[in-house]
């Protein structure tokens, strides 16, 4: 229907045009709530968090006690519908769930492997707080040392600016590999520090709201570290004492339940589907 004129698209069957539209909803509707071909599986995040809609949350814990539902999820969903008085005939409801049940990831699901997740492997946090006082500490005297800790930005062009920046950048860079080479962890690179690793408004002394921060006895922004599972994916030897255990990443499979359906007749009154519906809620507990 793209490129056509008003009097064109008249001309389609309306019929026609709704097809499509549900269509549309239906695909939306599915990928919003997991129930198409990429909610199969779902990487990396929880369904809970990975998934929009569809989700049946309980109202209550076992107790049934604390309500363990947000202000923003829908605890239970229905469904109302009008039936003629006079009408007779069977009616089937066949509700659908799905459940999603954590599991192993394979090889393949890997980076290493091939796939897109990764193992996070971080320092011991004793180790790493060891190297961020290191940081910390060797830092501003190598930057008061070269002449660079506090520069006069406004009275420099934009080459000495550059100059400088590229000068404390060095020095900050040495630092950084100083610190992680006293416990054998190797760098060989800017590469090497984690994404935002260039310099902190703070470093590079540009932030007018540097001094605010010191004043309001706020901790200044926390600098760079080395990505760990980056460097052993490349092969970086690092001794493995210094490194925690990785969880393993996320992976949930969707288990689609087959239900039985309950059967009713439309002109049974309410003591008659009342007993079918008990009846019928003990079979699906």
């Amino acid at each position: 229907m793209k490129g056509l004129s008003n009097r064109e698209l008249d001309q389609i069957d309306v019929e026609l045009k709704e097809a499509i539209c549900d269509s549309l909803v239906n695909t939306l509707v599915a990928r919003a709530s997991g129930m198409d071909e990429r909610g199969s599986i779902v990487f990396g995040t929880s369904p809970r968090r990975g998934i929009f809609s569809g989700q049946l949350l309980p109202r209550f814990d076992a107790a049934g006690v604390e309500d363990e539902t947000s202000d923003i999820r829908i605890a239970s969903l229905g469904v109302d519908f009008v039936v003629a008085k006079d009408v007779a005939g069977p009616m089937r409801l066949r509700p659908q769930f799905s459940v999603f049940v954590r599991v192993i990831p394979a090889w393949n699901d890997l980076v290493m492997g091939g796939g897109t997740l990764d193992l996070d492997f971080k320092l011991d946090a004793n180790i790493q707080r060891e190297i961020d006082l290191k940081i910390r500490s060797n830092r501003q005297p190598a930057l008061e040392a070269a002449g660079v800790a506090s520069p006069n930005w406004s009275s420099m062009d934009e080459n000495a600016r550059a100059k400088v920046r590229s000068q404390r950048a060095e020095i900050l860079t040495e630092i950084r590999r100083n610190a992680y080479a006293a416990h054998g962890i190797q760098l060989h690179g800017e590469h090497e520090i984690d994404q935002g690793d260039s310099l902190s408004p703070t470093e590079t002394g540009e932030s007018d709201t540097e001094g605010d921060a010191a004043q309001s006895g706020e901790d200044p922004p926390e600098f760079p570290r080395a990505p760990i599972a980056r460097l052993l994916r490349d092969g970086r030897a690092i001794p493995a004492h210094l490194i925690k255990p990785a969880a393993f990443p996320g992976k949930w499979r969707r288990l689609d339940l087959e239900l039985p359906s309950l059967e009713v007749d439309c002109c049974d009154n309410d003591s008659v589907l009342a007993t079918k519906l008990t009846a019928y809620n003990a079979i699906l507990r």
